[in-house]
């Protein structure tokens, strides 16, 4: 059997991920829907470069694989 049959998974983890901004009134009620290979946190600390006072404005609702084991 040849070994490009399976070939082998790549070390990047790719993740699928929602996050709500629950002190933003326009968006409340709304889900903000992604993919990224790092972790969602990361990815999403990069839509928020400027620290606001009063915590995180967001909250990770959802992050999972988005392959197969």
């Amino acid at each position: 059997m040849s070994k490009d049959f399976f070939p082998q998974r790549t070390d990047v983890k790719p993740t699928i991920y929602a996050y709500e901004e629950p002190d933003n009134l326009s968006c409340r009620g709304c889900l903000k829907i992604g993919y990224t290979t790092r972790s969602a946190e990361e990815r999403i600390k990069e839509q928020f470069p400027i620290a606001r006072p009063g915590g995180i404005p967001y909250k990770i609702v959802f992050e999972e694989p988005a392959m197969y084991a």
